[in-house]
C-alpha cells in the first residue's frame, strides 16, 4: 500500500472523528486494506499525522482480544504508521478480499425462484438477473470461472414452466438454436436468451392488458382465450344460419298445414297447428257461420279465402 502522507504538521493533537460512524475492524467484517483505506482517508480529513493514527487505531477495533493484539504490535508500542500497516496486513491477509459468493449461492438462487413456481413476470426477472449477474460476474471476476457461458442453463432453469416452454420455442423459430453433434440443442449466449425472455414476458403483459390473459405470463391460459374467441367467431354464423334454416321450415309446415302465421305474430311462438285435411263430412250446426265469409256451409278452418 502507499505511504500515508501526512498533513501539515501542527502542535495540537487531532482526534479522528470519521464520517462514517460504522468504521471499525473486527477482524472479519471487511478485508484489512480496505479499513486502512478508510481509516487513513478519515485521518486527512481530520488532519492527523501519522502518530496520531497509529495511537488512535485502536479505538476502531473491536474485541478486546484484537485490541491486545495491536496494543502487542511494534507499529502501535513505536506510534509508527507505516509499520503498524505491515504488521496489521501480515495479520489479517496481504490485501486479499473476502470470499462473497459462491457456485453454491448461485445454486440456491436458481432452486429458491424454482421452488416458488419459478420466474412469471418481468418485475421478478428483473430481481433474479440483477442478482444473477451480480455472482456470475464475481465468480468470473475471482477465477472461479472462466466464461459466463457456463451458467446459462441455469437462468432457463430459474423459469416457470411456462415461460421457458414458450422461450425455448422462440428460439426455435427465429432458428436460434444450434445443434450439437449428436442432435442435441446448444443454448446461445446469455445475452441472446435474456433478450427472447424478455420479449416472451413483454407479449405476455401486452396480452393481459387487452384482457386476453387472466395473469402476467400464462401461455396455456392465453391459447385457450384464444381458441375460445375462434370458436366463438365461427359459432356466430352457423347459429344465425341455423336460426334461418328454422324459420324456413315453420314457414313451410305453415303452408303444408293450410294455414300460415299470420306476418304479426313471431315464428317462435307455439301456435298450435290444425292436423292435415281429411275427407270428413261435414256435419252442419245451426246458426254457425264462417268467421272470414260469413257462409253457412264450412268451418272456419276450411274457409277458401286461406286455401
Amino acid at each position: 500500500m502507499p505511504r500515508y502522507e501526512a498533513p501539515v504538521p501542527g502542535a495540537r493533537i487531532v482526534k479522528i472523528k470519521p464520517i462514517d460512524k460504522d468504521l471499525f475492524f473486527d477482524g472479519t467484517n471487511i478485508p484489512i486494506n480496505k479499513f486502512i483505506s478508510r481509516y487513513e482517508e478519515a485521518g486527512r480529513t481530520d488532519g492527523a499525522g501519522p502518530r496520531e493514527l497509529a495511537k488512535q487505531l485502536i479505538s476502531f477495533m473491536k474485541g478486546l482480544d484484537l485490541k491486545d493484539e495491536l496494543e502487542a504490535m511494534t507499529g502501535y508500542e513505536d506510534a509508527d504508521c507505516e509499520l503498524l500497516k505491515k504488521h496489521l496486513i501480515a495479520r489479517f491477509g496481504k490485501l486479499q478480499p473476502l470470499v462473497k459468493y459462491s457456485k453454491r449461492d448461485l445454486r440456491k438462487l436458481v432452486n429458491s425462484s424454482a421452488q416458488k413456481g419459478g420466474i412469471r413476470t418481468q418485475e421478478e426477472f428483473n430481481i433474479f438477473k440483477n442478482k444473477f449477474e451480480t455472482i456470475t460476474h464475481y465468480l468470473v471476476r475471482m477465477g472461479y470461472s472462466s466464461d459466463l457461458e457456463e451458467y446459462r442453463e441455469m437462468l432457463m432453469e430459474a423459469l416457470s414452466p411456462e415461460l421457458e416452454e414458450a422461450t425455448t420455442k422462440a428460439l426455435l423459430n427465429k432458428n436460434q438454436m444450434k445443434a450439437s453433434c449428436d442432435g442435441g440443442d446448444i443454448l446461445l449466449r446469455t445475452v441472446v436468451i435474456v433478450y427472447f425472455i424478455q420479449r416472451e414476458l413483454k407479449s405476455a403483459s401486452i396480452m393481459v392488458r387487452q384482457g386476453l390473459a387472466e395473469s402476467t405470463f400464462f401461455p396455456g391460459d392465453t391459447s385457450i382465450k384464444k381458441e375460445e374467441s375462434k370458436t366463438a367467431t365461427i359459432a356466430q354464423p352457423i347459429k344465425a344460419f341455423e336460426k334461418k334454416l328454422e324459420d324456413i321450415t315453420k314457414q313451410l309446415a305453415s303452408l303444408t298445414a293450410g294455414k300460415m302465421t299470420p306476418p304479426h305474430m313471431s315464428l317462435d311462438l307455439k301456435v298450435p297447428q290444425p292436423p292435415a285435411a281429411v275427407n270428413i263430412p261435414y256435419k252442419r250446426i245451426p246458426g254457425f257461420k264462417c268467421y272470414y265469409c260469413f257462409q253457412e256451409t264450412h268451418g272456419s278452418n276450411r274457409c277458401g279465402l286461406f286455401a
